[in-house]
């Protein structure tokens, strides 16, 4: 025999038992998590998404610096600090103050004016109906509008762009577009002041000394007008004015590096109040550094800058333009290769210093500034202080005029110098306005959002399918978990762990059953439910009727095997199909032709009399015990020849003791010698005590339990009290038995005997 033929092979019928045995939890479960879902998906708000993208321009963040280029870390940094700030609660703030102020907050959800068109059905409308209240009435605060707008924006960027894309949500097309464009100007405005920065600290500069200087200048005028109506001197000398000339524009030349240097540290210190104070610490160190190593660079680059304004001074005292010089533009050039230099090694410098700072930290970017401007005010600082050096010795030489003359040429020098610093404040001033007002800022926004056309929640169709699947999941998980933990019975192949023989199965069959009248007696329910699958009743199913003969064949095999003349039927728990069993097998019995006596020792239910002979509680085993009748009087013919059986007569209340006697264990043993087979219906094992005191009287015990009702535990149980009285237990009988294989004439599985 082939050892693969004798493996049982599992079908997908088996795979699908705990579902049909749960059948009602599956379904309960999967239509209730589906229809849930669709209810949900089919009455929620409808919620819209509008778009907007925005470009970071990298240029206009790093234009006037030493380094004009970036790298890739900067350019992600750079995003991401602008992904913060689009994100940060201040930002949404400002957002919701311009929503409250604008022309259409009374139509927009976010500020909580409740116009979301609700589903009739929905559970949010229903919500807000009967728990909202007062709640519409009340406007919520600035803190929950800021953290329902957080919750309604999004901000991502695309790795390796500067691409930032705006995404708002809102229960309206127009709302949604209203809150990503509103985000956006709000964010514009920032990116604009922060783009501005020091321009708009050196612009407030220059206008504030724009109007002293023009104080000094009406006062200069007015004290020259004063001064030549009083003494009737009215003009100098050509010498003596080709001197004021040559002081007035170095003075002025003077003026003009003095406030180029105070500009320039306006806006070093309007930059180092960004810092925090661990960086301003380290800028300061970085200073002092650069100081010291390039200490060489920079004592050159002040000597030329002093030997270049005394050259310019010789040259305009001689008379001469100071355009052509050869040897200016020799030392302009040299001045400007010393710079270079100086810028790189500035640019070494910041690179090797930078290690204690984030490559991703907008400080990096602040500190390269303030060094920026640290070199050009150190130039403007050594410009100064050459060109006060010239100032002072033409200054000295005015000192030897006459005294009215001396005066004159005083007032007219601060005349012109005036004049010209304050024509050279206005030209500045007026640049850096422009300059100031053509700073757009590193953001351009590339496209604005417009009302969405279709929703993006719910996905109807996605939610579906989950809500399918998840149902399904669900309904397979609880089917599957209840068979787990099921201890019940339900098939033949479950019984292997108790390893007791299998003396047969009656599978589960649908029969129409009797209507059962809640006031009808006990005995009466239980013959009517029982009598839909007695043998002996008209058109009983053949399948029924050829799974007792296949049980009476093992049965009969295992009689003869041990000998066995009297069997007891009894079973677990009440309900079991025992009556039933004991009743159809002893139908059977006496088909096959063996003489047969059947006696119902079950005195507190008794139903054998009732369902074979259509009476009740008259005579029978009770009459007998109570030593009243002889047993043989009270044998009664059934309507299956071969077949005889004792009731259990009228109903007694000492039903352990009588069972017990010595009439009892007589009646068992004449019995049996003059019948072929005798069967005993008994009461339950587990409830009562009668069962087992019958066990130990007869020859054999067979136990009857119901597929889907019998639990493994009762059967263990069961199994144990009858081994504690030594019964000999020939094996099971499951009936109502779930099978996926055809029973009667085509089942050929069965044991033969």
């Amino acid at each position: 025999m082939d050892p693969e033929a004798s493996i049982q092979r599992i079908s997908f019928s088996d795979f699908l038992l705990p579902i049909r045995r749960n059948r009602w939890a599956f379904l309960l479960s999967f239509s209730g998590v589906f229809l849930t879902v669709a209810y949900l998906t089919l009455t929620s708000v409808r919620i819209y998404q509008a778009t907007a993208t925005l470009f970071i321009n990298e240029a206009s963040l790093t234009r006037g610096q030493i380094f004009e280029s970036s790298n890739p870390a900067q350019q992600k940094f750079l995003v991401k600090n602008q992904i913060s700030i689009l994100k940060s609660r201040n930002l949404a703030s400002d957002v919701i103050r311009r929503l409250e102020a604008s022309p259409d907050s009374q139509r927009l959800n976010i500020l909580g004016n409740h116009t979301v068109p609700y589903h009739p059905w929905s559970v949010q409308r229903n919500f807000h109906r009967w728990f909202g209240g007062s709640g519409r009435d009340s406007k919520p605060s600035l803190s929950k509008k800021v953290k329902d707008f957080r919750s309604a924006t999004k901000a991502i960027y695309e790795p390796e762009s500067n691409i930032i894309t705006l995404k708002g949500t809102a229960p309206v097309p127009e709302e949604a577009a209203v809150l990503v464009n509103t985000w956006i100007e709000a964010y514009q405005i920032i990116d604009q002041t922060v783009s501005r920065g020091d321009l708009g600290e050196t612009s407030d500069f220059l206008g504030q000394k724009l109007s002293e200087i023009e104080v000094k200048l009406e006062e200069s005028e007015e004290r020259l007008s004063r001064f030549q109506r009083e003494t009737q001197l009215v003009s100098l000398s050509e010498e003596t004015n080709q001197l004021v000339a040559q002081l007035t524009n170095f003075e002025s030349s003077y003026n003009q590096a003095r406030t180029d240097a105070e500009a320039v540290e306006k806006q070093i210190s309007y930059l180092k109040g960004q810092l925090d104070e661990t960086k301003k610490n380290l800028v300061e160190d970085m200073i002092q550094l650069s100081r010291t190593g390039l200490q060489e660079l920079q004592k050159e680059r002040d000597k030329l800058i002093a030997e270049k304004a005394a050259y310019e001074a010789q040259i305009l005292g001689a008379g001469y333009a100071t355009e052509d010089d050869i040897r200016l533009r020799q030392m302009e050039n040299r001045l400007r290769g010393v710079q270079e230099k100086i810028i790189e090694e500035t640019k070494k410098l910041i690179e090797s210093g930078m290690g204690q700072v984030n490559p991703l930290d907008h400080s990096q970017t602040l500190i390269t500034r303030i060094l920026d401007l640290e070199i050009s005010l150190n130039a403007l600082k050594a410009r100064q202080s050459a060109l006060k050096k010239i100032v002072d010795e033409y200054s000295q030489k005015l000192t030897n005029l006459p005294a009215k003359s001396l005066e004159l040429a005083r007032l007219e020098r601060d005349v012109q110098v005036n004049n010209k610093l304050y024509v050279m404040l206005r030209e500045k001033y007026e640049e850096t306005q422009i300059r100031e007002a053509g700073t757009s800022g590193i953001v351009q926004v590339v496209d604005r959002a417009i009302p969405p056309v279709s929703y993006i929640r719910p996905r109807t169709g996605m939610n579906l399918v989950l809500g399918l699947v998840f149902g399904l999941l669900l309904g397979l998980g609880i089917a599957f978990g209840k068979a787990y933990f099921d201890d019940t019975l339900y098939s033949a192949a479950e019984l292997k762990a108790i390893r007791l023989e299998m003396i047969g199965i009656i599978p589960r069959k649908k029969s129409r059953r009797f209507p059962l009248s809640k006031n009808l007696n006990p005995t009466l329910k239980r013959v009517k439910s029982i009598y839909p699958f007695f043998l002996l009743r008209k058109g009983t199913d053949a399948d029924l009727t050829e799974a007792y003969r296949t049980v009476r064949t093992t049965l009969f095999y295992h009689v003869h095997q041990k000998n066995c003349r009297s069997i007891l039927f009894t079973s677990p728990e009440a309900s079991e199909g025992k009556s039933t069993t004991v009743a159809n097998m002893a139908v059977a019995s006496a088909l096959k032709g063996v003489r047969t006596l059947l006696i119902d020792s079950d005195l507190r239910q008794p139903v054998l009399d009732y369902l074979f002979l259509g009476t009740f509680g008259s005579e029978g085993l009770t009459q007998y015990l109570g030593k009243r009748r002889r047993w043989r009087d009270l044998i009664r013919e059934t309507p299956v020849r071969e077949l005889d059986l004792m009731a259990s007569g009228p109903p007694v209340k000492n039903a352990p003791e009588l069972l017990g006697s010595r009439l009892m264990s007589a009646l068992i043993e004449k019995a049996s010698q003059e019948y072929g087979i005798l069967f005993l219906d008994a009461p339950p094992v587990l409830p009562v005590t009668d069962a087992l005191v019958l066990a130990s009287l007869v020859d054999a015990v067979v136990l009857v339990a119901r597929g889907g009702q019998t639990t493994r535990t009762a059967l263990q149980r069961s199994l144990e009290n009858l081994k504690k009285i030594r019964a000999n237990v020939l094996g099971i009988i499951l009936t109502c038995a779930e099978t996926s294989r055809h029973t009667g004439y085509r089942d050929y599985s069965s044991p033969k005997p």
